[in-house]
């Protein structure tokens, strides 16, 4: 059940402070703090509710309370080699058995995860949102990146007399290069990582209007839209794969001139353009038509109708665009919302663009809530994947893809849960496993069962929480989202138990693709099956699909390679601990707990 009971107020505009707080955590900057303050001051004041600048996610309102949108940025992917035991850095084992560790050559894959007929590899499937400010190495161990970007930074930063576009002087190095993206971005590149930027907000020369157009303009018209979408053009041209000539770029005099970084492949334009928790009647934030309005604008400059640098298809035609996520808000079910509203832009798309959709990527958010409303004391926790019906959810919607938007990616890039007790997402402590194993568990299952559902790519939320501490240092982390980071707050960054988890689920198994599941002849098992075929290296993956800390002890796992190895998944390791496991009989013995274990074999499982 995706149940969230929107409310207006106190926690969405606690939920953006938090959200700000975290990309303006450079405690020793002064201008940052200045900035944050007078961003607080807008937020009050502003007519958006305290919910975000632009489209960040809080949560989304449905009358049967479907799903609830949270917002940050992305991770990063496990770097070239497999070495030694397969560390965070490389996937590979001590032992020959298995070796499926993060290989060089798809963590940062351009193209799609379903390029490959066998659906995407572990790495370049799995992905986070993160910050500019984040550790890059601790990204990098578990996955691609979703960064969270706000138009603004780039676009004059609020500076009181900015003039902006069409005469915009933008900088990608601010603060004296403390927040340098041409660093963050060619970082993490090297390391294999995707990263691509979800641009989000708007900026003060437009009054900081959403949608972002000029007072009185049709919001409906791609020509609405030319400061955003000059703006794409631009990004696109300095981190895409084709030079561009120096007199079209717009840049103030202090910034490199540089183009064709050759770094992002992708482009996301925005966040949740479907919320219904901004405006007082419920109604969307972007209708749409709007949405595929602006879309068409930033893809393509409406189909080079827009006379000028408009789009990231005129900067580098390889770019690809990410439809801005879908929170699937609206009156009736998640999937049958995110339908109707891509149906919306898709009639659009017919009736202006002779039926080309403007995005390469649909993009969806969503969350498993627990079935309290939001606002009640001590509500139930979320939901594990298996209980949320995951998998089941997602593959109407690869069914919907695959019928009406064929040849297009489709990726959740938002999905989690928080550790803290008093959140309706949280992932509980059950029994002997605390929160954190708990939070770790589900997300591990949550991945096998994305991949499972024919999605292309997922990113989870996210990399860092808001505050680490008791309630008297802490006291809004009961509010949903505020602790579903993999590591502790800004400034410590300990991982927590889920890093370890998704860091060896990724180095032990990154080549590999899944395969499929395997029957287990035992409701308390689930099996998955992973293969990769060039080293022709296999897994087994299982566990308990139940909640309960059951164990099944002694399960026989039919194999039919002569020998394996355990890896189970381990607080403190980021690649686990290994047992040899020696057949008898067909099979090997292992005792199958919620926690999923890993099993490495030679050859096709």
């Amino acid at each position: 059940m995706r149940e969230i009971h929107d409310s207006v107020g106190s926690t969405r505009e606690s939920r953006t402070a938090q959200r700000f707080a975290r990309r303006a955590s450079l405690e020793n900057d002064a201008r940052v703090r200045v900035l944050y303050a007078l961003h607080m001051i807008d937020l009050r004041v502003g007519a958006i509710l305290g919910c975000c600048l632009g489209f960040v996610a809080c949560s989304s309102s449905s009358s049967d309370g479907t799903n609830g949108g949270a917002s940050s940025a992305g991770t990063a992917g496990a770097s070239s080699s497999g070495a030694g035991t397969g560390g965070a850095n490389g996937g590979g084992n001590s032992a020959s058995i298995g070796g499926g560790g993060a290989s060089s050559n798809t963590a940062g894959s351009a193209s799609g995860g379903s390029s490959s007929s066998a659906g995407p590899t572990v790495n370049e499937f799995m992905g986070l949102n993160a910050f500019v400010d984040d550790d890059i190495a601790k990204l990098a161990a578990i996955g691609n990146v979703r960064e969270y970007h706000d138009w603004t930074w780039n676009d004059g930063n609020g500076v009181a007399g900015y003039v902006g576009y069409p005469h915009s002087q933008l900088s990608f190095s601010l603060f004296d290069g403390y927040w340098d993206f041409d660093a963050y971005y060619t970082g993490l590149t090297q390391k294999n990582v995707l990263v691509f930027p979800c641009v989000e907000g708007s900026v003060s020369y437009l009054n900081n209007a959403m949608p972002p157009v000029s007072a009185g303009a049709d919001a409906t018209d791609p020509n609405s839209y030319q400061a955003h979408a000059a703006f794409m053009y631009q990004y696109a041209a300095r981190y895409g794969s084709t030079k561009v000539d120096p007199s079209k770029l717009t840049l103030d005099a202090s910034q490199k001139v540089a183009s064709g970084l050759n770094v992002l492949p992708y482009y996301e334009d925005g966040n949740e353009p479907d919320a219904t928790w901004v405006h007082a009647d419920g109604s969307f934030l972007f209708t749409p038509e709007m949405t595929a309005a602006m879309a068409s604008a930033d893809y393509d400059g409406n189909q080079g109708k827009m006379a000028g640098n408009f789009g990231i298809k005129n900067a580098d035609p390889n770019a690809k665009m990410v439809l801005a996520g879908l929170a699937g808000a609206g009156t009736k079910d998640f999937a049958t919302n995110v339908k109707t509203y891509l149906d919306g832009m898709r009639a659009w798309a017919s009736a202006h663009r002779g039926g080309s959709f403007p995005a390469d990527v649909i993009n969806i958010h969503d969350y498993c809530f627990g079935p309290d409303p939001f606002g009640t004391a001590n509500p139930k926790p979320g939901l594990s994947p298996e209980d949320c019906k995951l998998q089941d959810l997602m593959a109407s919607l690869v069914s919907y893809r695959d019928q009406n938007l064929t040849g297009k990616e489709l990726w959740l890039t938002e999905f989690g849960y928080d550790t803290d007790p008093g959140s309706r997402l949280r992932a509980p402590a059950i029994a002997a496993n605390s929160a954190q194993v708990v939070q770790g568990q589900w997300l591990v299952r949550s991945f096998i069962a994305l991949m499972a559902s024919g999605l292309d790519r997922a990113f989870l939320f996210v990399s860092r929480d808001d505050c680490t501490g008791d309630d008297t240092k802490c006291p809004n982390n009961a509010v949903q989202f505020s602790t579903s980071g993999l590591l502790t707050e800004k400034g410590d960054e300990t991982p927590k138990t889920a890093w370890y988890f998704l860091a060896t689920f990724r180095a032990r198994l990154g080549a590999m693709r899944y395969l499929g599941s395997a029957d287990s002849g035992n409701a308390n098992v689930s099996i998955a099956k992973f293969y990769d075929a060039s080293a022709n290296h296999g897994a087994y993956v299982l566990w308990a699909p139940t909640s309960t800390a059951q164990v099944v002890k002694a399960y026989a796992l039919k194999l039919a390679a002569s020998g394996a190895m355990l890896v189970t998944l381990a607080d403190q390791s980021a690649t686990g601990t290994e047992q040899t496991l020696t057949p008898s009989g067909g099979s090997v013995s292992l005792d199958v707990s919620e926690t999923p274990s890993i099993v490495l074999v030679d050859g096709a499982p």
